[in-house]
């Protein structure tokens, strides 16, 4: 395993037993309210222990921080990375992480992914100091439906299924990133759709002269659904937001409080944010982020 010095202590990367695994689920919880009985604890210490190769960063017996990693096609994700409270700001974070990269590098991995808290300014900054690429921060958030116009007919807003949607979810978010993001058009379009493709939800296709100008997605709660739009530059601002959030909305069936929109590419969202804005929205931080790091030349896939 391998070992560096945080001051005059040595660190020590050791896989985690369940028992340990459980021991660490107090601090990855947090003091969130009702997430912290034995019960919740229990259930998160199996999905980590089942479903992530866990490690700990040991000084002696005692734990300073813990890293659980999973891997999708060519991608390592970071699925939790957490540090006790008495070694916070400290090297323990940023040890963890290469260890990561090493990880990443020996399996033959082309990327290394990792959802972050953008609470945490300086798990964010850490990242980006790696090396990790990051798609835009923000939503725009529709807080009362009312803002929205009246249902109409838009023929050429046509529900695509299966094949199809997964078909046209990657050519536009490809065309998106593309020319909206710069150099993350060469994350892999496969980890940016995924959270798409795990939530399930409902997919349309916005037909303009025969062709496809826009992907839409609607998941997330019936209450406070989320509508991702993804498409060329050229329709950019252009496209009728506000009568596709009301259609795609009603056409689901279920009433909506709120809505959040959000973008394939940071410049998608720049262009489309000044006319939403002006309609009610309001801009808002996104929950977690998720961020990439290319761990072969180009982000190709090892051979």
């Amino acid at each position: 395993m391998p070992q560096a010095s945080d001051t005059e202590t040595e660190i020590r990367i050791s896989p985690l037993t369940f028992l340990q695994v459980y021991q660490a689920t107090p601090a990855i919880l947090g003091s969130r309210a009702g997430h912290s009985g034995w019960l919740n604890r229990l259930l998160l210490a199996m999905r980590l222990h089942l479903l992530t190769a866990a490690y700990g960063a040991f000084d002696g017996e005692t734990c300073m921080g813990w890293i659980f990693l999973r891997g999708w096609r060519q991608v390592l994700y970071i699925d939790t990375l957490v540090i006790a409270e008495p070694h916070r700001g400290g090297r323990v974070a940023q040890y963890l992480l290469d260890f990561a990269s090493t990880q990443a590098r020996d399996l033959n991995r082309a990327w290394l992914g990792a959802k972050v808290d953008i609470a945490d300014p300086q798990m964010v900054a850490m990242f980006e100091r790696g090396g990790f690429q990051q798609p835009n921060r923000h939503v725009l958030r529709l807080s009362h439906m009312a803002g929205l116009p009246q249902q109409r007919d838009l023929p050429a807003l046509q529900p695509v299924h299966g094949a199809a949607a997964e078909y046209l979810r990657r050519k536009l978010t490809r065309l998106d990133l593309a020319t909206g993001d710069g150099d993350a058009c060469a994350i892999p379009l496969h980890f940016l759709v995924a959270s798409l493709e795990q939530r399930g939800g409902r997919s349309w296709v916005w037909v303009e002269q025969g062709r496809p100008a826009a992907y839409l997605h609607l998941y997330g709660p019936p209450t406070h659904p989320i509508l991702y739009i993804a498409g060329p530059q050229e329709r950019w601002g252009r496209l009728p937001l506000l009568d596709l959030a009301a259609a795609v909305v009603h056409q689901r069936g279920r009433a909506a409080a709120a809505i959040d929109v959000q973008f394939g590419s940071v410049g998608h969202y720049e262009a489309s944010c000044r006319a939403l804005l002006q309609a009610g929205f309001q801009e808002e931080p996104m929950a977690s982020i998720k961020m990439y790091r290319c761990i072969t030349p180009a982000g190709k896939q090892p051979g």
